[in-house]
């Protein structure tokens, strides 16, 4: 969750998160991340990014007009486990002041801070930390509350379950939750102020004397009247110490608001302007984005009984002053305390705090590193007529499943492009027949000829989204891609992303997947030799899977049946119809099905042997 986000750096972190490339993704087609930006209109961005784009990684899309307040909030939520589609072992919380961007990540000062809760077992989440538990389940909360403004359906909504994966994360975040009395650390904005948070953080705190802080950007200046009176903000800051007291502000020398009017008085008042520090670069600093507000004692070059606030609220009136219910941003972050010491020097490097005044004729009131836009008169992104598209199957065949959103006129024509195939239709038709062998991982709807299509993820009955698996050219080929599991991390995707940021050309992320149809290649390898191939084939899966442990039994029954339903298609198993295999019966025997499966997994299993088998039989 972040205002904004580029394709590359979510390519980035998808793939390092799941340690697989983008064919492996686009192949499997299972949601490994949910993307939640803000929904208004900019001249970056004014549309969904499309579920090609980053394979495995969806985009939410916004519900309902209207005006709604800018969400500013920069938060994660990931789950770790021993499998891909098990059950988690470990929750962890990101509160960051960055963006999910390149810029973020490669050309500004950030923070961040994270937890980790166990939650494997009882005994793990009973002995973690019962503070950490509850940032958790509040982060979880407030995702929940955010999501209520976004189009996010699970397996018990309008039929549609592509987002199920993340339901399973929230409610997983909220099951962790410890017994009442336990004040989290996670702070929002969605009820009140994120200054309100941090004054009841500090409130009755004896011997503080010290106060540092600093900005991606702060209150506009006025556009009137005297401009060199304290900051509003700042003032209110400033009412959290003694008059006497040590008062640091760092900012962006370019993107200084109201402090540039008010810079060569703030000794006046009590403050000392900071340029930033960059520890790292030194030459071509990075410039500060990061946002933090530290208050302690300050006594012989130490700090004492500190408390830190860092998250997504700039200094800001709708970024720290204001919550939601007056009018500011959607923001969220974190109230830490330090009761031990450190030194006053090291406590300033670690906020980008340095120790040069800034020249009051160096600020400029520019707000070009402006990350808060003023989104009152802004529209929202445009999205696509169609809420999901869903693969289904009945007596006559394979059809596509569309769900339109409700606002859309029903007089309207819209041309969709499935395979290659076009047809117009109105929001009228709710099922599209396919033809056999088609089984497309998405399709793309235009308004009309000229105008840049949306791409639409299919999600199949297995909950797999836009999943694109190249078609196999030969048995070998096939039996290969079946086999192969557990897959290792694809490194090879690594120096691509290299290469790609060295200058070579990179391959359109929204292209079209090549179209879904058989390939003969196939068909003519079982025709020829279709009992030696079918002995081939119920040889090397039985022992392959004979070998999987037991933990990793989810991933293989999910790849199992993406394999078989990618890889084996109905068209090009005519030629084992007729020699008299018994698959049903081998596949479902006691020592040919591995041996650890649970109940839940055994009723998946047989669910996909029996579609294979009707599809090996024609049915």
């Amino acid at each position: 969750m972040s205002m904004s986000a580029s394709r590359p750096f979510l390519e980035q972190i998808v793939k390092r998160f799941t340690g697989l490339g983008r064919d492996r993704r686009a192949a499997l087609g299972l949601p490994v991340a949910f993307l939640v930006l803000d929904p208004h209109a900019t001249e970056q961005r004014g549309e969904l990014l499309s579920p090609l784009a980053v394979p495995g990684l969806l985009e939410l899309a916004p519900t309902g007009g209207g005006k709604k307040a800018l969400l500013h909030a920069k938060l994660a939520l990931l789950a770790f486990g021993r499998s891909r589609v098990g059950p988690p072992s470990t929750l962890r919380l990101v509160v960051s002041t960055a963006n999910w961007t390149d810029r973020s990540a490669r050309h500004q000062l950030e923070l961040a801070w994270h937890v980790d809760v166990s939650c494997g077992s009882r005994g793990a989440l009973a002995a973690a930390d019962p503070v950490d538990r509850a940032d958790v389940a509040a982060a979880g909360g407030f995702a929940r509350r955010v999501l209520e403004g976004y189009d996010a359906p699970s397996t018990n909504r309008d039929g549609l379950a592509f987002a199920q994966r993340l339901h399973d994360l929230l409610n997983r975040c909220e099951d962790v939750a410890p017994s009442r009395g336990v004040r989290p650390r996670f702070i929002h904005s969605l009820d009140g102020p994120l200054l309100g948070a941090l004054e009841s953080a500090v409130c009755g705190k004896r011997g503080l004397n010290f106060l540092a802080c600093g900005s991606g950007s702060f209150e506009s200046a006025p556009k009137s009247g005297r401009k060199d009176l304290e900051p509003k903000v700042l003032k209110v800051l400033s009412g959290l110490v003694p008059d006497d007291a040590t008062k640091i502000v760092t900012t962006e020398p370019s993107a200084a608001g109201a402090l540039a009017g008010w810079a060569h008085r703030a000794g006046e008042d009590g403050w000392s302007v900071r340029e930033p520090s960059d520890p790292i670069r030194r030459r071509e600093p990075r410039a500060l984005h990061a946002k933090f507000v530290f208050v302690g004692h300050a006594s012989r070059r130490q700090v004492l009984r500190g408390t830190l606030y860092l998250g997504s609220g700039n200094l800001t009136f709708r970024g720290f002053r204001w919550g939601v219910p007056q009018h500011g941003n959607i923001e969220c972050g974190v109230i830490l305390a330090f009761p031990g010491a450190c030194m006053f020097d090291e406590a300033l490097e670690s906020l980008y705090v340095s120790r040069k005044e800034v020249s009051p004729e160096d600020l400029a009131e520019d707000s070009a590193h402006e990350d808060e836009p003023d989104v009152k008169a802004e529209p929202l992104i445009e999205v696509p007529p169609l809420r999901g598209v869903r693969l289904l199957e009945d007596e006559v065949g394979a059809y596509l499943e569309l769900h339109w959103r409700p606002e859309v006129n029903t007089g309207e024509r819209f041309r969709v492009l499935i395979d290659d195939r076009t047809e117009d239709i109105e929001p009228s038709v709710e099922r599209v027949r396919l033809a056999d062998g088609v089984s497309p991982g998405v399709i793309r709807i235009e308004r009309g000829k000229g105008v840049e299509p949306w791409t639409i993820a299919v999600e199949t009955h297995s909950l797999r989204v836009a999943a694109s698996p190249e078609a196999p050219e030969s048995f070998d080929e096939a039996m290969a891609k079946l086999l192969d599991f557990p897959a290792a991390a694809d490194d090879a995707a690594e120096d691509q992303e290299d290469e790609n940021e060295d200058g070579a050309e990179e391959r359109d992320p929204d292209a079209a997947p090549p179209p879904a149809t058989t390939v003969r290649a196939l068909r003519d390898d079982l025709a020829k030799y279709p009992l030696q191939k079918a002995m081939e084939f119920l040889d090397g899966l039985g022992a392959h899977q004979a070998r999987v442990p037991p933990y990793l039994l989810d991933d293989w029954v999910q790849h199992l049946e993406v394999m078989l339903d990618s890889q084996f298609r109905p068209p090009e198993l005519g030629a084992w119809r007729a020699v008299g295999v018994p698959f049903r019966r081998a596949l479902l025997a006691a020592g040919f099905r591995p041996a650890a499966l649970n109940e839940a997994q055994l009723r998946r299993y047989r669910s996909i042997v029996d579609r294979f088998v009707r599809a090996v039989e024609g049915r």
